[in-house]
């Protein structure tokens, strides 16, 4: 028998497992030490023993690797010499260490990945990141698509831009986000870093609640209640992909900068997702409209390596339209197309699939490709609107995008889009005022907005207002609940020896009916115990409204506040400090983490209808990709 073989069934006698440390890697000469005691036992040279039992591991590792290797291997886009790139790696392998290897192969500082439209995480496995080894892909390599740089990502910089289109339900942000806010030249817009301080800043403002964001269905207006778990990751899925959507429509050269964005924006809607939110999820158009902007990034790319990642997301994107409209609205509407008349935007998402889906379907060699353009070329011919009613319209100060939206919605009329303009301004002024009093109440304990109308309630019953916010956010919004807070409140704070501080709502309610100013009436009710007789005696009899020292509940709030300070060490006014500017500290961090998302957000997010900066879209590059396409069938 072959000296190899006898070491082999030694091996497997044993057990021995030469891939496994403390034989790979080599640890301590165990490979020598095994070798010493087989030439022993089998009357052998230790040299000859050794040289079998390293080839025996060199094999074995060399069948592992083919096991969990994952071959890399795709287009290189960015500043550098390379076109095509290849490189092996290990399923066990960090993303970190892969990215590096990459940027050394190509020379570049570095390098940004996406396979299937999936970005490489650094602090995750390949394995972790369900990318697939070469064997279960039938020995094929991963496609990817690599963008390489020869900056180094900034360690710091400005976040990012919200701007989406929920048919279904309406995702709203802080008025203070009204105008576009742009990211330094400075930095980068792909950056990692970006798109790390997005996800940061989403936490930090929907730590303990929704943050100043809400969701709310559109046509009932009512809010929607989102799990606690998924709210950082829905904050973060939306801005992301806001940030992809605006370089992606700025620079037809920067679709691969906004790639990065959208791909993580689809992994944050699956977090979420994966966290609770499914339903929500699935309602939101800004899902399905995220996966036409990824497949529309891959058709300015020209890469085909990603087809099947985008007929996959075009079936999603499908399924988010025939949530929104029906057969019969799509079918009158290419009625009215064939006519000449103007279409509404609501058409767009349905363009965009068609459009996507023919140049899908032509890639494949699939006939039905020649039907889907078509389609798509007759709508937007019918979504272009006349240069002289624009010109109309921009006379009265809207925007073009404004314009293009407003003359869409009206069918081409000049007088119908301009009362539309003039009257959407109105009610976007009320619908931001609105929101901003919602803010102001704040939140309940489960995340949801105070019910003003609630507030409204509690308050025409007596019950004072700032009571009422604080009891309906300990309530959720339940008044009947609220009414009992509110009174276990108050007996409280009367019994923790309030009442020098604190008046009666129904009397100061009697009061103020009276046209007694509040800070008067308050004075007055606290200097004779709440009782509104005496207090009307003294407001009408000119009397001085100070509570004497000597008063009882003056001295009792003034030791209250002595026995607060010997506790502390600091004074009253000390320690009123020193949570003025703890408060203050906790509110510059949060404005902090509120302005990266609201430059990443840009715009408000009110709608009944979609927003302008899609309504008007100009599909100028739809109509160019359009026609290279058409050309070649």
């Amino acid at each position: 028998m072959a000296l190899v073989e006898t070491v082999r069934g030694e091996l497997r006698k044993e057990g021995v497992k030469l891939w496994l440390p403390p034989y790979t890697p080599p640890q301590d000469n165990a490979l020598d030490t095994l070798a010493q005691v087989y030439a022993s036992r089998l009357n052998a040279a230790e040299e000859n023993i050794l040289r079998e039992l390293e080839e025996l591991r060199q094999h074995a590792v060399a069948k592992l690797n083919a096991k969990t290797r994952i071959t890399l291997q795709g287009r290189v886009l960015g500043s550098t010499s390379h076109k095509e790139v290849q490189l092996e790696a290990q399923s066990d392998h960090m993303g970190a260490s892969v990215r590096a290897e990459l940027c050394k192969l190509l020379g570049s500082a570095h390098a940004r990945v996406i396979a299937s439209g999936h970005a490489l995480q650094d602090n995750q496995t390949l394995k972790d990141q369900e990318w697939q080894c070469d064997v279960e892909r039938g020995g094929k390599a991963l496609r990817v698509l690599v963008f390489a740089s020869d900056s180094p990502p900034p360690t710091q910089g400005n976040g990012a831009s919200l701007d989406t289109s929920p048919a279904g339900v309406d995702v709203h942000t802080p008025a203070a986000a009204s105008s576009s806010a742009s990211v330094p030249a400075s930095t980068p817009a792909s950056s990692p870093s970006a798109v790390a301080q997005i996800r940061e800043a989403a936490e930090k403002l929907t730590a303990t609640g929704f943050g100043d964001f809400e969701l709310s269905d559109a046509r009932t207006g009512q809010l929607i209640s989102v799990p606690p778990a998924a709210r950082q990751a829905l904050i973060a899925a939306i801005a992301l992909h806001a940030r992809g959507r605006e370089i992606l429509s700025g620079n037809t050269d920067a679709a691969s900068e906004a790639l990065e964005f959208l791909v993580e924006s689809d992994q944050c809607f699956q977090r979420s997702r994966d966290s609770g939110a499914q339903q929500i999820v699935d309602q939101l158009a800004n899902f399905g409209e995220l996966q036409l902007d990824i497949c529309w990034a891959y058709a300015l790319l020209g890469d085909s390596d990603q087809l099947s990642d985008a007929e996959a997301r075009l079936e999603v994107a499908e399924r988010m339209i025939s949530r929104q409209v029906d057969k019969n609205f799509l079918t009158l509407a290419e009625v009215k197309a064939d006519q000449g008349c103007t279409l509404p935007p609501e058409v767009l998402p349905s363009v965009r699939l068609w459009l996507l889906r023919g140049i899908a379907r032509r890639c494949r060699g699939d006939a039905r490709a020649r039907a889907d353009l078509e389609r798509a070329s007759l709508f937007m011919q019918a979504l272009k609107v006349d240069e002289g009613a624009l010109h109309n319209l921009l006379a009265l100060g809207a925007s073009r995008l404004q314009a293009v939206a407003a003359l869409r919605r009206c069918g081409g009329s000049t007088d119908r889009a301009a009362v539309e303009l003039l009257s959407s301004a109105s009610q976007r002024e009320a619908a931001g005022r609105q929101r901003k009093v919602q803010r102001q109440l704040g939140q309940t304990v489960d995340g949801s907005f105070v019910d003003q109308a609630k507030v409204d309630q509690l308050a025409g019953m007596g019950i004072d207002r700032k009571a009422a916010i604080q009891a309906l956010k300990e309530s959720n919004n339940d008044i009947d609940l609220a009414i009992d807070i509110a009174a276990a409140n108050k007996i409280k704070d009367n019994a923790g020896g309030a009442s020098g501080d604190m008046v009666d709502e129904v009397a100061l309610a009697s009061l103020l009916s009276l046209g007694f100013e509040q800070s008067q009436a308050e004075a007055a009710l606290r200097l004779h115990k709440g009782s509104v007789e005496d207090a009307v005696v003294a407001l009408t009899s000119g009397q001085p409204l100070t509570v004497p020292e000597d008063n009882p509940d003056h001295a009792q709030a003034k030791r209250r506040r002595q026995d607060a300070s010997d506790e502390t060490g600091v004074s009253g006014t000390e320690s009123d400090s020193k949570a003025k500017d703890a408060s203050d500290a906790e509110h510059a961090a949060m404005e902090e983490a509120r302005q990266v998302v609201e430059q990443e957000l840009g715009r408000c997010l009110r709608r009944n209808d979609m927003e302008d900066d899609v309504a008007g879209a100009s599909l100028e590059q739809e109509l160019m990709i359009l026609h290279q396409h058409l050309s070649i069938l």
